[in-house]
């Protein structure tokens, strides 16, 4: 079992320190993966909202979101005649704000795994602009599927601000900056992948899993915890069990329900994985069968 070490002096390391290179690279992980199309994304021009105004009237629910292969970060939705923020006319920017929810894949209960918040501008595409995207970049295939709409609308974001918030709290995110040092091909899981990682990951068992939080919270298991709080008010189905709150290529975020304590804890993967089979590799590498973590024999 990889353990919580100890420095030259005997003093215990906090754990995010032992892994805060790691805790980075999730950040941004996260941060990617919600560019490249996960979550439900609703934009906002706020400073089109008069003092009397309809905020409804300047927000849209987006449809689909991601990033091109030249990296411009795109959305698409289909036109509404109420809704202002559809009518402003090609080739105009518009301030806007971006809001993007990502839920855990799990399916028997509903889990917000982060938020990315967006200030920026959108420049919708005319037809001919949106005919020559489609032509000549790789454009994600939600995006595309809008596109081929009559009422189909592709606009471009050009961040000027974006925060992540997520179990380990909020961070600043340079948006160009992490399109360009991670490709569309290098983002994982995707939003394709999600539910098969949910596989991998739920194919240990709530036992094991369970066993995994226990043994990091007891700083037994190299990883960290993200929150805690007294159990109240808990759905009986939840009680005892364990929920994956994101898979990504740097670790696990596993959220327990326990009788008298609820909380989250992120296990690192001892290596990035970069496929299915990575994940299915690494997750078998998890000191399952190490002594904090082997059920008892009777």
């Amino acid at each position: 079992m990889t353990t919580i070490g100890d420095t030259n002096k005997g003093e215990a390391l906090d754990p995010k320190t032992r892994i805060a290179p790691t805790l980075s690279q999730r950040t941004s992980s996260i941060a990617r993966r919600i560019l490249a199309g996960a979550g439900a994304a609703t934009m906002v021009a706020h400073a089109m909202i008069s003092a009397d105004g309809d905020p409804d009237q300047w927000t849209c629910d987006l449809q689909a979101h991601g990033v091109t292969t030249s990296g411009r970060f795109v959305v698409a939705v289909r036109s509404q005649p109420a809704q202002a923020l559809c009518q402003v006319p090609v080739g105009v920017p518009t301030d806007i704000r971006l809001e993007i929810s990502k839920d855990s894949p799990e399916p028997g209960i509903r889990l917000l795994a982060a938020t990315l918040h967006v200030l920026g501008t959108v420049t919708w595409l005319s037809v001919s602009q949106i005919d020559h995207l489609l032509a000549t970049e790789l454009v994600p295939s939600e995006v595309s599927i809008i596109a081929g709409f009559d009422d189909g609308l592709i606009g471009v974001i050009d961040p000027h601000q974006a925060i992540l918030h997520d179990a380990m709290g909020s961070t600043e995110i340079d948006i160009p900056t992490l399109i360009a040092e991670t490709p569309n091909d290098e983002v994982f899981p995707s939003i394709q992948d999600e539910f098969s990682a949910l596989d991998v990951v739920a194919s240990i068992g709530d036992f094991h899993l369970s066993q995994l939080c226990d043994a990091v919270r007891r700083e037994e298991l190299l990883g960290c915890t993200c929150w805690s709080r007294a159990t109240h008010q808990a759905c009986p189905h939840t009680v005892g069990r364990v929920f994956c709150a994101d898979i990504d290529r740097t670790g696990l975020t596993l959220m327990y329900v326990n009788p008298d304590q609820t909380g989250a804890v992120f296990i690192p993967l001892d290596r990035d994985a970069t496929s299915l089979s990575e994940l299915e590799a690494a997750v078998a590498r998890l000191p399952l069968n190490s002594d904090p973590v082997r059920p008892t024999r009777v």
